[in-house]
């Protein structure tokens, strides 16, 4: 008897600690001085930059030249990409599942991957990898590889994932991570559980950042939870955005901080100053700094050594801005 009430207290202790979150003491930021670039090419919209050791890659939300191709140096190569009917436009292009390796761009656009060569003057379509389902829209997907992606429902319910996996053999959409019991006005306003989500192919983990909730959580490629965080802060406000922009390298996770509500962003944007947090894969806090520009998207090179990055400030349409990462 006494074995068995050892046996049954371990194993709730155990269940307990696998969903206890580890509370993160937000650090004193140091400022992140950013230096501005000009650019011959106006961006009107630039809601999103990626970049490798060949590329930087501004996303211009508008019908036509949508990609901006830059140097490493940021000296302005050629843009490409129209919103249309024709044989080699797109339709509906989901931002959040860019993927720039070597001279390989992919992306989803509306139900197929799209991959394009980069070359020195222009970009060429090369493939399509088209997804078969009754699922119309898949939120902020991600390829895990070349056979699965994961995506975000639009609407939660009891005991089912707030992540989706799509694979291309099977054709089927599973529940991706573990099973969250969200709360009734969550269930009503979906978006209060709405979350970004990196990739990291090498190491095969996933990490996921929740939006209106200072948590996030890292996943293996099985869809195991490795790590579970919060930030300590008070939460005042259902509308706040905390996590608002995510992207990693091979070490690091670099997530854009705003705590604050986006009526309150667009009203003061002037004095809008974010915050970097930089993580491990092991959900670690390493570094936190704030910028001198009001940052709506950035990228990090694969070295780790610079950060290219937009801004909100609408007399920015010619300007890029850049730092070298303290390390």
């Amino acid at each position: 008897m006494k074995f068995y009430t050892i046996l049954f207290v371990t194993l709730a202790l155990f269940s307990c600690s696998s969903n206890q979150k580890n509370e993160i003491e937000p650090k004193s930021p140091s400022p992140l001085i950013m230096e501005s670039v000009e650019t011959p090419k106006e961006l009107f919209r630039p809601s999103k930059v990626i970049a490798n050791e060949k590329y930087v890659i501004v996303f211009n939300n508008v019908h036509e030249q949508m990609f901006n191709v830059f140097s490493p140096e940021l000296k302005y190569l050629y843009s490409f990409g129209n919103i249309g009917q024709g044989p080699n436009d797109l339709n509906m292009v989901i931002q959040e599942s860019f993927e720039l390796e070597g001279n390989e761009l992919s992306m989803l656009d509306m139900r197929s991957f799209v991959t394009y060569q980069l070359g020195d003057t222009t970009a060429v379509g090369k493939d399509k990898q088209h997804i078969i389902s009754e699922e119309s829209v898949f939120n902020k997907a991600k390829k895990l590889s070349n056979d699965s992606f994961i995506f975000l429902p639009y609407s939660y319910k009891e005991n089912q994932s707030d992540i989706h996996k799509y694979d291309f053999k099977d054709r089927k959409i599973t529940d991706f991570g573990e099973k969250i019991s969200p709360k009734p006005e969550e269930i009503q306003e979906p978006y209060l559980l709405s979350s970004i989500l990196s990739v990291n192919k090498n190491n095969q983990r996933v990490a996921q950042f929740y939006q209106h909730k200072p948590e996030f959580k890292i996943y293996d490629f099985q869809g195991k939870v490795l790590h579970k965080g919060a930030v300590s802060i008070e939460q005042t406000d259902d509308k706040r955005l905390y996590f608002a922009e995510v992207y990693s390298t091979e070490s690091f996770i670099y997530v854009l901080w705003v705590n604050s509500t986006k009526e309150n962003v667009m009203k003061h944007m002037d004095k809008f100053r974010p915050e970097l947090m930089v993580f491990d894969w092991e959900g670690n806090l390493l570094e936190q700094f704030k910028f001198n520009i009001p940052v709506i998207s950035f990228a990090v090179t694969p070295d780790e050594k610079m950060m290219v990055a937009t801004s909100l400030k609408e007399t920015d349409v010619n300007t890029l801005y850049k730092v070298k990462l303290p390390r």
